[in-house]
């Protein structure tokens, strides 16, 4: 005979398995640490790109005005404010998606741990 509590519990991990699961538990392999370190480096690759194609954008964007003040520009100081500007984009970037990360990390785990928690209901039932 079937069990309908131990059926319930079945489908309620493999649903977990097969939707949230999947990047919870592939999450979960990581110490916090490992994890954050992980999310920052793609984030600081990204944040790169980004403020690249966004700078790239912008010099299209005003090319004829950029040309005009060519000739009169102080490139050693232009070079300053872009450096500047970057560090204040990347720190910006970087917290934000350390928080993000941080947050996901602790919301993963907390899913992992129903998970588990369901894993072991479905134990105790099969003894």
């Amino acid at each position: 005979m079937v069990n309908e509590e131990r059926v319930r519990a079945m489908t309620k991990a493999a649903i977990f398995e097969e939707g949230v699961g999947k990047k919870a538990l592939s999450s979960g392999e990581y110490y916090r640490s490992d994890y954050l370190f992980i999310q920052m480096l793609k984030s600081f690759f990204w944040g790169s790109l980004a403020f690249a194609l966004l700078g790239l954008l912008l010099a299209c964007y005003g090319i004829d005005a950029l040309m005009g003040k060519l000739p009169s520009m102080n490139v050693p100081q232009f070079c300053v404010a872009v450096l500047i500007a970057y560090l204040l984009f990347m720190v910006v970037y970087m917290g934000v998606s350390y928080i993000r990360g941080y947050r996901r990390y602790q919301s993963n785990e907390i899913a992992i741990k129903g998970y588990e928690k369901t894993l072991k209901h479905l134990e105790n039932m099969y003894e």
